[in-house]
């Protein structure tokens, strides 16, 4: 499996994720897309992080940063459904086992959301909206654990044993599960911003493999923006910004908001 075999799979979601745009319009008439980009933070979770529950030493001991892409179908008032591509880094520690390590990794995730406005509040006309998300992707990557005490190489995962890359990376999948929300500026252009946890089934993104049989996890932070490809007729927003006794929204008059 090489880098090839990310963008085949990506290419196949796009193509699925239209194919069920096609089917759903049937009915809703309501489809519109979306495609955004942003920064990410990966937080670490696992034998080589110890600051679980101190989200400052978090950020700054075991979190490092990347971005992502996405493309968004949204098919009705209450789902939609995106494509994620991240690439990223990873990092962590554990004074006690006396090891550090670094990653660097690809993600691709196929992401359904659930809008909360329309699953509690029947509420689809507004600027903010929020989401339950959840979904399954495949993740490659390398990495390296090194002795704290001297830097030495210890271990390592797609490198050999002088840290050159080495054969291809080690692919396996992940489960993102959290919240995202959206923030229309005006009827194209908005910013998104999410927490999700990514639930991994192995446990060696640290290239080292404990005793607790505990796989290894990490958080993604996201903000970036999006813009809509072409119009939201479901979601007109009538009331906002409506200038006093003007009985008609600036909005209806420009465009619709997504």
């Amino acid at each position: 499996m090489t880098t090839k075999f990310i963008f085949r799979i990506l290419t196949t979601s796009l193509i699925v994720l239209y194919g069920l745009s096609d089917v759903v319009a049937q009915s809703a008439k309501k489809v519109y897309w979306q495609t955004g980009a942003g920064i990410t933070l990966q937080s670490f979770f696992g034998d080589l992080s110890v600051h679980d529950f101190n989200p400052l030493k978090k950020i700054s001991n075991e979190s490092d940063l990347g971005f992502y892409v996405q493309f968004t179908g949204n098919f009705t008032p209450l789902l939609s459904t995106k494509a994620q591509f991240i690439h990223g880094k990873m990092r962590g520690s554990n004074p006690e086992s006396g090891y550090y390590f670094n990653a660097g990794f690809n993600e691709l995730t196929i992401i359904p959301r659930l809008n909360i406005n329309s699953l509690f509040f029947h509420q689809q006309s507004s600027r903010f909206q929020a989401f339950i998300v959840g979904g399954v992707g495949l993740i490659n990557f390398r990495s390296t654990k090194y002795n704290i005490a001297d830097g030495s190489l210890e271990s390592s995962v797609g490198y050999n044993e002088k840290g050159k890359k080495q054969h291809n990376p080690v692919y396996s999948f992940v489960f993102p599960l959290g919240i995202e929300a959206t923030y229309a500026i005006n009827a194209r252009w908005g910013i998104e911003a999410g927490y999700t946890m990514r639930l991994h089934n192995t446990d060696n993104i640290d290239a080292h493999i404990g005793s607790t049989n505990i796989n290894d996890r990490y958080s993604v932070t996201h903000l970036g923006i999006i813009y809509t490809l072409n119009g939201s007729p479901g979601r007109n927003i009538e009331a906002l910004d409506c200038s006093p006794g003007d009985g008609v929204s600036r909005i209806k008059k420009k465009g619709r908001l997504f």
